[in-house]
C-alpha cells in the first residue's frame, strides 16, 4: 500500500444520462479534490462514509471478487488506516469511485489485477454497488487509471495523450444529492416513446459530436454543440436542474459567452459550465463558487 499515493477525483464531461441509453461519454481525472490513506493519530475532519470500511470490508469478502485479500484490508483497519478525502459527498465527482480504486490498488493481489479497461469497470461495479445499490464502475474506473476514458460504441479507451480544453468550469450547487432516484425519473420519462424519441434524436448524436470536437480542440463548435445540449437538458431534465440556477441556465442560454450543463446525474452537486472567458463569466456568478478545470 502506497501511503503516498492520491486517488484522484472524476468528472463527466459528456454522457449525463445519454449514457445510460448507449451515447458516447467521456470522463477526465480531476486532481482538485482527492483521497488518500492515513493513520489515526489525532481528530482529523473525514468524511462519515470512511467510517464504513469495516462494513466495505465485509461486503468484499462476501462478495468473494477475484483477488481480494481480507487478511491484509483487516489488519490495516486493525492498525488505524482510514481513508481522508477531500472529495465532496454526493456532488458527483467519485467520492466511493476514489475509496473504491484506493482499496483495489492496496488490498487486492498485485498479480490478478486486471489490465482491461471494460473487466476493471465490472470489477468496480460489483465494489462500488455496496455504496449505491448498483454501480456503473465508470467513476472507480477513472479514479483507478486517472486517467481520461472514452466511451464509444460501448468500449473503453484511455485517452494517454489527453489533454484539456479550456474553458471549463464547476458551479458548485451547495448541496448534495442521491442519483439512484434521478436516474429512475429518467427511465421512468424515457418509457414514453416522445421523449425517447427526442433523447435518441437529438441528446445522444449532439453528445456524441461534441466529443468529437472536444477531441479535436475545436472549441467553436464544441461551443455550439454545448449550449445544444444545455438547451435539451432545460427543456427535458427539469427535475435534474436545481431550482435556485435555473436563473444561471437560462442567461447560459441566451449568452453568447457561457453555457451551463449538468454534471452527473445533477440535482446537486456540481453543474458543469463551458466558457469562452472564465475570468469575465466569474463576475456575472459572483455569489456562486466558480472552480475552473
Amino acid at each position: 500500500m502506497d501511503r503516498n499515493k492520491k486517488y484522484n477525483s472524476k468528472i463527466l464531461l459528456f454522457g449525463e444520462y445519454s449514457l445510460i441509453k448507449n451515447s458516447n461519454a467521456l470522463a477526465i481525472p480531476f486532481p482538485k479534490f482527492h483521497g488518500e490513506w492515513k493513520y489515526w493519530k489525532a481528530l482529523e475532519s473525514i468524511h462519515l462514509r470512511q467510517m464504513q470500511l469495516p462494513q466495505f470490508a465485509q461486503y468484499l469478502k462476501e462478495k468473494k471478487i477475484k483477488g481480494y485479500q481480507d487478511q491484509l484490508f483487516q489488519k490495516a483497519l486493525k492498525d488505524g488506516i482510514y481513508f481522508l478525502s477531500n472529495i465532496p459527498l454526493g456532488y458527483g465527482a467519485g467520492s466511493s469511485g476514489a475509496l473504491c480504486a484506493a482499496v483495489y490498488d492496496s488490498f487486492f493481489d498485485s498479480k490478478l489485477k486486471e489490465n482491461n479497461p471494460l473487466i476493471l469497470k465490472n470489477i468496480f461495479a460489483e465494489m462500488e454497488s455496496f455504496f449505491h445499490g448498483a454501480s456503473s464502475g465508470f467513476d472507480p474506473l477513472i479514479c483507478y487509471l486517472n486517467q481520461a476514458v472514452l466511451i464509444q460504441k460501448k468500449e473503453y479507451s484511455i485517452l494517454e495523450k489527453y489533454k484539456n480544453v479550456e474553458g471549463f468550469f464547476l458551479i458548485d450547487t451547495g448541496k448534495s444529492r442521491s442519483t439512484e432516484p434521478l436516474v429512475k425519473i429518467f427511465l421512468e420519462k424515457y418509457k414514453n416513446i416522445e421523449y425517447q424519441k427526442k433523447c435518441e434524436s437529438e441528446l445522444i448524436p449532439t453528445v456524441n459530436v461534441a466529443i468529437e470536437a472536444f477531441l479535436k480542440k475545436d472549441a467553436v463548435s464544441l461551443f455550439h454543440y454545448i449550449h445544444d445540449i444545455s438547451r435539451f437538458q432545460y427543456f427535458n431534465f427539469q427535475e435534474m436542474i436545481p431550482k435556485k440556477f435555473k436563473k444561471y441556465w437560462e442567461q447560459g442560454l441566451k449568452s453568447s459567452e457561457f453555457k451551463i450543463k449538468l454534471c452527473g446525474a445533477g440535482g446537486g452537486g456540481f453543474l458543469l459550465g463551458f466558457s469562452k472567458n472564465i475570468s469575465n463569466t466569474k463576475k456575472q456568478f459572483n455569489d456562486l463558487e466558480i472552480i475552473p478545470i
